[in-house]
């Protein structure tokens, strides 16, 4: 059951990339 909260934190790396899309291609800048 690891499907859905993949997804979901697949939703907000999305949302992320939207942002930091300009430092690194998908994952969150940290």
């Amino acid at each position: 059951m690891t499907i859905i909260h993949s997804k979901m934190e697949f939703s907000v790396v999305s949302l992320t990339s939207s942002s930091s899309s300009i430092i690194t291609p998908w994952k969150p800048s940290i």
